[in-house]
């Protein structure tokens, strides 16, 4: 398979202009940033909800007395410990993002002003908000392809929400994360309240973030999204280099092969945009 078959270089069989991934500095800054996420997750967050999890399992078959009080308090604790992992995920992902953008700036008259709006930018503006971009907008202006391009998006899109509903607690992170993931909350249904009369009607109200279920399958699953991000970057970054070592040749048949997936949901994306 060729490169331009696989990222879509210069000019396609039918005539179509296709997309093509500008290199530049923060593409090397991103090397390790999978890597680095991946140990967080196997070094601290995982080993912290193990001991979580332990602790509740403990007193759960704990015959002493008032174990039972005891094993409530462990439950608590372990929503706070998956919580307070979701927030470190989330911030650690943010932090890349903003330094690999902040590296993507062209050193030109415009380089101090841009680089401020990454540092203050969201990861994404409400419709009232639009004074300065938003870090999904700065991507797609220093990058050239919108982030929705990479196939863990919705993912990240995802672990945004959830981190800013665990920073903040009850209120309108709450309330948007129970009208589109209302799956969070396995211990309610949307439509479960039942009504003296026998009638079911939709809950209105977002339930407690404190009864929000936050598994380490799910934090496990951001981390790996993340990681598959950059995995990405380090592809557009290899593939679009004009001249490769051997050793890049073959490792990109390997990712060729790896990332077949991503890479055509990349290209589907990428190309709806350019035309």
């Amino acid at each position: 398979m060729s490169v331009s078959e696989v990222l879509g270089h210069g000019q396609a069989a039918d005539g179509r202009v296709q997309f093509q991934w500008r290199n530049c500095f923060g593409d090397v800054t991103a090397t390790r940033f999978g890597l680095v996420i991946k140990e967080y997750w196997s070094k601290v967050a995982r080993p912290a909800l193990i001991s979580a999890e332990a602790e509740v399992e403990h007193w759960a078959s704990s015959d002493e007395g008032g174990a039972c009080f005891v094993h409530s308090d462990r439950l608590d604790q372990r929503a706070i410990t998956a919580a307070a992992m979701c927030l470190s995920i989330q911030s650690i992902w943010e932090r890349q993002l903003r330094q690999y953008l902040v590296t993507c700036v062209c050193r030109d008259d415009r380089q101090a002003e841009m680089q401020g709006q990454i540092h203050h930018a969201h990861w994404k503006n409400k419709k009232a908000e639009k004074k300065r971009p938003d870090l999904q907008e700065l991507f797609r202006d220093l990058r050239g392809v919108p982030m929705s391009a990479f196939l863990s998006f919705p993912q990240i899109d995802l672990l945004a929400e959830l981190g800013n509903a665990c920073r903040h607690g009850d209120g309108k992170a709450v309330t948007g994360l129970w009208q589109r993931h209302p799956e969070l909350w396995p211990a309610y249904c949307r439509e479960s309240l039942l009504a003296l009369d026998g009638t079911r009607t939709e809950r209105t109200v977002a339930p407690p973030f404190a009864d929000m279920n936050i598994e380490p399958a799910m934090l496990e699953g951001f981390v790996d999204s993340i990681a598959d991000f950059w995995e990405m970057v380090q592809y557009l970054y290899h593939e679009s280099l004009t001249s490769k070592h051997w050793t890049l040749e073959k490792r990109l048949l390997e990712d060729r092969r790896k990332l077949a997936r991503a890479i055509s949901h990349f290209n589907n994306v990428a190309y709806i945009r350019s035309v």
